[in-house]
């Protein structure tokens, strides 16, 4: 029989779209990705404008190759910038760039210099980011890159699943093969560049998964055609190398002789790919037959799928928005008081309101209602709080705050308003509102492997996950931050967090930095907070099998010793500080002992884990329960 090699691609290319989506590159799990990187924009970006680049905002990145998550930030302000002197008015603030024969590729020279503090300043009728390269020299310190970055992730946006399948492979074999000739300074850049002009330069028909091999070849066809001119031309701004000052001249011989191998063997390379377990998905979807897939013992689909979701979770870092107004606050008038606070958090509900009836983004509308509810929530809470100080009622009017906020469904202000009503003895009410917000959320958790728990992936539902996991992110992901202002809405216990940073600790730059961040705030996870106060609440009224159950979900949240240095310090350790007051409270000493002092291993800082070791050995010495 006659070999048919248009068969034998298309078998291939068939084999190598499924394990393609197999680890991570199917539509649900690149739209997952945007719209996690989307919600983390539009909600950090309260002041300062966030933008996240790169592979984990295409989705465009597998486990295996573990891309960074690249931000950029800028302030704006009220200065203009120009390229031409007919385009600035007199009545503005006006810099005006200039391009000559001695400017730096992809640069312009700023004729005045800007503030320092200004990291970058974007104008939308520019259509690009200006970032200051960081040099020191009078020369070099005018010169300033102009990005294209939003650009480029609109035209990535734009490409289909089979052109980011193809994109991917490229970053597989550049991973694989291509780093050890080159290091990084091939980048995925690099490889999207020469992705954006093969679609340009073929027709749309021929990117179908029957063909991802050829496509693929294209692709290298490209890069090689590049290799060889020694120029790989910037896709969105002309006259730029991007190979400039990257690739070294001997380096350039033995890419293309690389290459030449992928090429002439149509990608065989891949059936010994280790990134990602290719090399043997290859095997089992290729020669299925002959290599039957259970003699790999590989993770399924969904169990990639749960393991990827997890990890974006993970590196879901949603800021406060309150701290950031406190810090605003406090560098405008050198001082932030409880009043000062409030007036500012009441001011911004109504233009928040205004700006969201006029915002089309479905997802940027979703930030701003997060904002909303969180602001006030957190009015109520500091209003709440200086009543408990002066030993007032709770007025209807702060009720009614809270009452307005957990409308919306986020954790974050149920359990707010839940740990004012246990400090002012409303337990019940208490336990009805917390039981209220679990039964909400059971079916997300059901089926997210949520970020904080030790848990193994496959412990989770195999059923789909995608939405559940955006809905985790804007009920649940947001963490409790309580303000000093707050710290008589909260259980006495967690109140040793806030103030924690009296505690003596080492006298080196570690322990001055963090510190430097805690600013007499706690911050606390929601979940194992929820289970929490369910536990403390419950145990004050007497349901011990709901007082149970709350204390078996916080122990999934209990951090094995081996995983200790993995941790975030901050949150990490106050979960340890919180499970070990449970086991304190069920009378088993030794267990709590354990708790804090892993807290003190995840945390070595200001722990208020030292206080309640302290406690408990007094207490014991004592012969108290």
């Amino acid at each position: 029989m006659s070999f048919n090699k248009e068969l034998y691609l298309e078998e291939l290319s068939l084999a190598l779209s499924n394990v393609m989506e197999d680890i991570g590159i199917s539509q649900s799990m690149i739209t997952f990705r945007r719209i996690a990187c989307w919600l983390q924009e539009s909600y950090n970006s309260f002041q300062d404008r966030r933008y996240i680049f790169g592979s984990q905002s295409e989705g465009s990145t597998t486990l295996g190759l573990n891309s960074d998550f690249d931000q950029l930030i800028y302030s704006p302000n009220k200065q203009s910038v120009g390229l031409h002197l007919s385009t600035m008015r007199v009545e503005d603030n006006n810099d005006h760039l200039v391009q000559t024969p001695f400017t730096l590729p992809q640069c312009c020279s700023l004729q005045l210099v800007w503030p320092k503090q200004i990291t970058d300043q974007t104008y939308a009728k520019l259509g690009f980011i200006l970032m200051q390269l960081p040099y020191s020299t009078d020369f070099l310190a005018t010169q300033w890159r102009m990005s294209t970055n939003l650009t480029e992730r609109c035209l990535m946006f734009d490409l289909n699943l089979v052109h980011m399948k193809a994109y991917a492979v490229t970053k597989l074999l550049r991973k694989e093969y291509l780093k050890r000739i080159v290091g990084d300074r091939l980048s995925t850049f690099h490889l999207k560049t020469v992705l954006m002009f093969t679609v340009e330069q073929t027709p749309p028909e021929i990117w179908t998964d029957k063909n991802l091999v050829q496509c693929i070849i294209r692709c290298l066809k490209t890069l090689t055609r590049f290799l060889k001119c020694r120029n790989c031309p910037h896709y969105t701004t002309s006259g730029v190398n991007v190979f400039a000052n990257k690739i070294k001249v001997h380096e350039y011989q033995l890419l293309l002789k690389m290459l030449d191998v992928f090429v002439s063997t149509n990608l065989y390379n891949l059936f010994a790919m280790k990134i990602d377990d290719v090399g043997q998905r290859m095997s089992a979807a290729f020669w299925s037959e002959n290599h039957p897939t259970n003699n790999y013992q590989l993770p399924s689909r969904e169990e990639n799928e749960h393991s990827i979701i997890k990890t974006v979770l993970e590196n879901v870092m949603l800021h406060s928005p309150i701290r950031l107004m406190k810090h605003a606050i406090l560098e405008k008038y050198n001082k932030c008081t409880a009043s000062m606070l409030v007036d500012a958090l009441q001011a911004d509900i109504p233009r928040l309101k205004l700006f969201s009836c006029t915002e089309e983004n479905l997802i940027k509308n979703n930030a701003i209602d997060m904002w909303i509810q969180t602001f006030r929530s957190n009015i109520a809470t500091i209003q709440a709080s200086s009543c408990i100080d002066q030993k007032t009622p709770i007025t209807k009017e702060i009720t009614m705050l809270y009452e307005t906020s957990i409308k919306s469904g986020m954790l974050a202000c149920y359990l707010k308003f839940s740990s004012m009503l246990i400090v002012t003895g409303q337990n019940e009410r208490a336990v009805s509102l917390l039981l209220e917000i679990e039964e909400q959320i059971q079916p997300i958790i059901e089926v997210v492997p949520f970020p904080g728990s030790p848990e193994p992936v496959c412990c989770r539902t195999t059923k789909s996950i995608t939405p559940s996991a955006i809905k985790y992110i804007l009920k649940m992901s947001l963490p409790i931050v309580f303000l000093h202002y707050e710290v008589n809405c909260i259980p006495q216990f967690l109140a040793y967090e806030i103030y924690s940073t009296y505690i003596p600790t080492l006298n080196n730059d570690a322990a001055k930095d963090y510190v430097s961040t805690m600013k007499n705030d706690v911050t606390v996870d929601a979940l194992p907070l929820l289970y929490y106060l369910k536990f403390v609440a419950c145990r004050l009224i007497g349901k011990t099998d709901l007082q149970q159950a709350a204390f078996d979900e916080i122990l999934k949240f209990r951090i094995p010793v081996h995983q200790i240095g993995q941790r975030k310090a901050t949150v990490g350790a106050t979960t340890m500080n919180m499970i070990g007051h449970c086991w304190e409270l069920n009378n088993n000493f030794i267990e709590a002992v354990k708790d804090y002092s892993s807290s003190q291993e995840i945390n070595p800082h200001n722990n208020a884990a030292s206080w309640h070791i302290f406690s408990l050995v007094g207490r014991c010495l004592l012969g108290e329960k």
